[in-house]
């Protein structure tokens, strides 16, 4: 009996972790802004800039949506419809960031504010829009994900149902 006990208790972690890894690309992609926006942040500080607030403004909804996927661990539901609220919502900022940053970014006077450590020359400028550009793609296909994942249309939730089926 205890030895069934056992593996229930280790099948019903199995799943847990699983619905946990479900969101694993979503959580590499938000540590992935969190910290180009916190090394940019900084960077703003430590030149005296008050564009600094864009960067800091943005950690601050990240920060929201790290709280809500580290509360997701205990959520035990497949039904996460508005789990991920906050995370959407700092995306969509991210992305209009985004693209307010590729609009400005040929006014030199915009551009030597927001990025000081960096001179303007055109190569900067072109490796600036394309940095900007993979993160509108990066936020984009986790919008997209989110919303496979409140739908459960996500290939993780079939796998989650099968695991489900044949095991607890």
């Amino acid at each position: 009996m205890e030895k069934q006990k056992i593996q229930y208790q280790k099948k019903k972690m199995m799943l847990k972790n699983f619905r946990f890894n479900r969101f694993l690309l979503l959580r590499y992609v938000l540590a992935l802004f969190f910290f180009s926006n916190l090394y940019w942040g900084l960077a703003l500080f430590m030149s005296n800039r008050v564009y600094s607030l864009v960067p800091f403004g943005l950690l601050i909804f990240s920060i929201l949506a790290i709280v809500e996927h580290a509360k997701l661990y205990s959520f035990i539901s497949d039904k996460l419809h508005n789990q991920l609220d906050n995370h959407l919502r700092y995306k969509k900022i991210q992305i209009l960031i985004n693209v307010i940053l590729i609009i400005t970014l040929p006014l030199k006077k915009i551009q030597s504010q927001l990025f000081p450590f960096m001179n303007s020359s055109f190569s900067v400028k072109i490796t600036l829009w394309l940095v900007f550009f993979v993160g509108i793609t990066l936020s984009v296909i986790v919008i997209q994900m989110i919303n496979k994942i409140y739908t459960q249309k996500d290939k993780y939730y079939k796998y989650i149902q099968i695991i489900e089926k044949n095991n607890v």
